[in-house]
C-alpha cells in the first residue's frame, strides 16, 4: 500500500504542476489503474480480521502456527518501538489466543491413490539399495516402473496440493497423512485375520 500511496501523491503533483514538472512512468500508471490505497487497506483489514477469527476459533494447522508466532511476535517488537500501546496490546491478545488454539489437520486429497503409488516407490527405493546380484527379473522390472510412477505421483500432487501451499508443505503433510494411513490399514488387516481365524474355529466345532 505504501508504494500506491506514493504513486498517488505523485499523480497528485502531475496533474498540479503539469507534465514539465511532473513525469509518471507507465508502471505506475497501470498501479493506479488497477488498484486503490484505500481499498488495499480495506482488504488488508479485513484479512486481518478473518485470521484472528481463524486463530480464536483453533483453526489453523500446526505447521501455521510456528510462522503466525514469528510474524506477530515481530509486529508486537514493530509497535513497541514506535509506541503504539493499542497495537501491542493487540499483538499481544492474538500471541494469547494462538497459544490456546488447538490446531487443526487437513486431510489430503485422493490419498487412498497416493498410497499404492508411494509404497511401491518406498519399495523400489529398498531394491535399488540391495546388491545387484540378489535381484530378480521380477525386481528389475518393478525398477523400471520408478520414472513412471513418479509422474503418476508428480500429477496427483498437482490435483491435491491446497492454495498457496508450497510443495514441501504438501509433501511433509502427505507423508503424516500416509504413515497414518498405513497404521489404520495395518489394524484393519489384524482385525480381518483374528475375524478369519474366529470364523474357521467355529466351522470346524
Amino acid at each position: 500500500t505504501t508504494k500506491i500511496s506514493a504513486t498517488e501523491e505523485k499523480l497528485y503533483m502531475v496533474k498540479a504542476v503539469g507534465k514539465v514538472k511532473g513525469k509518471m512512468e507507465s508502471e505506475e500508471h497501470e498501479l493506479i489503474n488497477k488498484y486503490n490505497s484505500l481499498d488495499l487497506k480495506e482488504k488488508i483489514q479485513s484479512l486481518s480480521s478473518m485470521a484472528q477469527e481463524l486463530i480464536d476459533q483453533g483453526r489453523i494447522t500446526a505447521e501455521e502456527r510456528p510462522g503466525l508466532a514469528e510474524l506477530f511476535a515481530a509486529k508486537r517488537a514493530a509497535a513497541k518501538t514506535q509506541e503504539k500501546p493499542k497495537t501491542v496490546e493487540k499483538y499481544e491478545q492474538m500471541l494469547l489466543s494462538l497459544g490456546k488454539a488447538q490446531g487443526i489437520s487437513h486431510p489430503v486429497a485422493n490419498l487412498e491413490e497416493f498410497f499404492p503409488i508411494c509404497q511401491e516407490l518406498k519399495s523400489i527405493e529398498r531394491l535399488e539399495r540391495a546388491p545387484e546380484r540378489n535381484l530378480s527379473e521380477y525386481d528389475r522390472n518393478r525398477m523400471k516402473k520408478k520414472a513412471s510412477l513418479q509422474d503418476d505421483q508428480r500429477r496427483l500432487e498437482r490435483k491435491s496440493r491446497m492454495w498457496f501451499e508450497t510443495s514441501e508443505d504438501f509433501h511433509r503433510r502427505l507423508q503424516i497423512a500416509l504413515i497414518e494411513l498405513e497404521k489404520q490399514k495395518a489394524e484393519q488387516a489384524k482385525r480381518e485375520a483374528l475375524e478369519a481365524e474366529e470364523r474357521k474355529r467355529r466351522q470346524e466345532e
